[in-house]
């Protein structure tokens, strides 16, 4: 609730906006941070969601990624991926074999798909007092008729979701 933390994906080359709003909020508490995320979606029976196992390539189905360099040292990120079942990927880097305890849920509205991420603070090895500044990026996978498109909140460009030093800020009060 309350006001958007980011309101606006661009695709990955930056030439221009995503054709359906994404919106999304952060908040944390002394514990976890929480995401959460509504994907604008005028045909909903275009959703793919077919990966079903934690850890899998959710990112080929439609999803949200969220990757955190949290020590902001602009080479390490902590990497979540959400399908619109709720199928949680999560990684360090691009090391599927490290767990969080992360939940995630999801749900279908009428025009638009939602994720809610709870993720624990000291498993990302952080503390809020004194650590700021962390990088951020989050994108939207949205495969249709053949054609996969990715949208983003901070544009890298050709090199792809994952340079933690093209991530944006996101500053903790």
């Amino acid at each position: 609730r309350g006001e958007t933390t980011i309101d606006r994906l661009v695709p990955m080359k930056a030439d221009g906006y995503a054709p359906v709003k994404t919106e999304a909020w952060l908040r944390h508490d002394e514990s976890f941070l929480y995401v959460a995320v509504r994907c604008h979606e005028p045909t909903l029976r275009d959703v793919l969601s077919e990966v079903a196992a934690r850890d899998g390539d959710v990112r080929s189905d439609d999803s949200i990624e969220i990757l955190l360099d949290a020590n902001y040292d602009k080479k390490t990120y902590y990497h979540f991926a959400v399908n619109p079942d709720g199928i949680l990927y999560d990684g360090r880097q691009r090391d599927a074999t490290w767990n969080s305890s992360a939940k995630a849920a999801t749900s279908i509205e009428e025009s638009a798909w939602t994720v809610e991420l709870a993720i624990p603070l000291k498993e990302l090895g952080v503390d809020l007092t004194s650590q700021k500044t962390w990088g951020l990026q989050m994108a939207r996978h949205r495969p249709r008729m053949e054609e996969r498109k990715s949208y983003q909140w901070a544009p890298t460009f050709w090199y792809g979701n994952y340079v933690p030093s093209l991530f944006g800020q996101l500053k903790f009060q």
